[in-house]
């Protein structure tokens, strides 16, 4: 039998993110993992973002020694391993970013609320005066008029937004790098070449 999703060792951010926002207590509903598949998940999750980053892009330097026939085994198995860690790390960078886009939607939506009630008042008016219908508040009307109303923070939300996408292809791309290397000095061992 399954056990209650506890929150998962979360990435420092999210920590910071559900304080933030007050995310304390879960649902009593609240849908249940295997205690296999939620030790996965717990250990998927519990990294330190920044640091293993840091330690990620540090490894990626190829030592003389690696290129040594006597020492690509362990160099493969390193690579093996930090390859793991890399993909881990993008995993919580997609979780982070996911959650963080849908945090700004909190803030987003105030922004467009208040375009389009000030939108939709300008209608009313110009209805009211020429006692006719007015053209239909499109979605582009609302955007444009939030962006004019809010330009400071909607610079700043796109361009965090921005930023967070960067960040997890980024982490993805230097994923892709760790595999490549565990491929290539794994092929080097079987093949017994350098």
């Amino acid at each position: 039998m399954g056990r209650r999703i506890k929150k998962p060792a979360a990435a420092l951010a999210d920590r910071e993110t559900d304080k933030l926002f007050g995310r304390d207590a879960e649902p009593d509903d609240a849908p249940e993992l295997p205690s296999g598949a939620q030790q996965i998940v717990d250990h998927i999750f519990d990294v330190d973002l920044f640091a293993d980053y840091q330690a990620a892009v540090d490894e990626l330097t190829t030592s003389d020694d690696a290129l040594r026939l006597d020492m690509t085994r362990p160099e493969a198995d390193k690579a093996q391993a930090r390859a793991l860690r890399a993909h881990r790390l993008y995993c919580n960078a997609v979780m982070v970013v996911n959650r963080f886009m849908r945090d700004s939607e909190v803030t987003s939506s105030a922004m467009y609320e208040a375009a389009a009630a000030e939108l939709q008042a300008e209608k009313d008016a110009k209805i009211e005066a020429k006692k006719a219908v007015g053209k239909a508040i499109s979605n582009s009307d609302v955007r444009n008029r939030a962006a004019q109303m809010f330009p400071q923070q909607w610079r700043r939300a796109s361009e965090d937004v921005e930023k967070a996408e960067l960040m997890r292809d980024h982490l993805k791309r230097l994923a892709d790098l760790w595999k490549d290397r565990s491929f290539t000095l794994g092929d080097i061992v079987r093949t017994g070449r350098r």
